[in-house]
């Protein structure tokens, strides 16, 4: 059947060839990048993950640090009891006096220690709106991701699938074109990175944009036999259009 073929029909396979090589390139070309691409989505997950986790940890510092703050005035109000106990029971003026001055300093260190707690109460407030107002963020940032990683992960499928019909396409043209050809058609597209066909225009090879022979131009017009640029080895093909 390949040797039935005219030259003009070869040429029009091997056109045919070249696109679906194209195709077959760029499917395969955006199915290596999806590797990097999920694996990028998992870092932003991952990133927004700990900026939540760093917001969470500073309010929980700062609620500890009221905690112990808290503390701290519980056993100062039992020193407190015990002193207004011992107040009770000492005999002389001296140790009326000294005990009272201990009373004293421990209801200053009480007063300090509860400004320092609502202080710690106001930051805690807003280290608790800054956190839940990340963790929305965060949120609303996840979702577009996994969103984007769904369609990455959609697109995976399909290509793969198309992948496998073009290539099934492709034996199909291959086995229409004689071997000799296909050879020949292989051997310039390892050479010139898939680009086997150049089209001629204004005189030129638009492969290598060097000026064409006048016969050449002609044979390739008349679509006589499969011709080739001389400066790049491409096979020329003309287009009235």
């Amino acid at each position: 059947m390949a040797s039935e073929l005219t030259v003009q029909q070869e040429l029009r396979l091997l056109k045919d060839l070249q696109a679906l090589d194209f195709e077959l390139k760029e499917l395969q070309q955006h199915l290596d990048q999806i590797p990097n691409q999920i694996s990028d989505f998992e870092l932003d997950l991952d990133e927004n993950q700990n900026v939540v986790n760093q917001a969470r940890q500073v309010l929980e510092d700062q609620q500890q640090a009221q905690r112990r703050t808290e503390n701290e005035v519980a056993s100062f109000r039992e020193q407190l009891s015990k002193y207004k106990t011992q107040l009770m029971e000492v005999k002389t003026n001296k140790e009326y006096q000294a005990v009272l001055r201990e009373i004293e300093t421990i209801e200053q260190r009480i007063g300090k220690k509860e400004d320092q707690i609502l202080e710690l109460m106001l930051v805690a407030e807003d280290r608790l709106g800054e956190a839940a107002a990340l963790e929305k963020e965060c949120r609303q940032k996840d979702a577009e991701i996994l969103k984007k990683k769904t369609e990455v992960q959609s697109f995976l499928s399909r290509a793969e699938n198309q992948i496998v019909e073009v290539d099934s396409r492709r034996k199909s043209l291959v086995g229409a074109i004689p071997s000799s050809l296909v050879a020949r058609y292989q051997r310039i597209s390892k050479a010139r990175v898939g680009h086997v066909l150049a089209q001629i225009v204004d005189g030129s090879c638009q492969g290598c944009n060097v000026v064409l022979r006048p016969q050449l131009i002609a044979e390739v017009k008349t679509v006589t036999r499969i011709a080739t640029c001389e400066a790049c080895n491409r096979i020329l093909y003309y287009d009235e259009d």
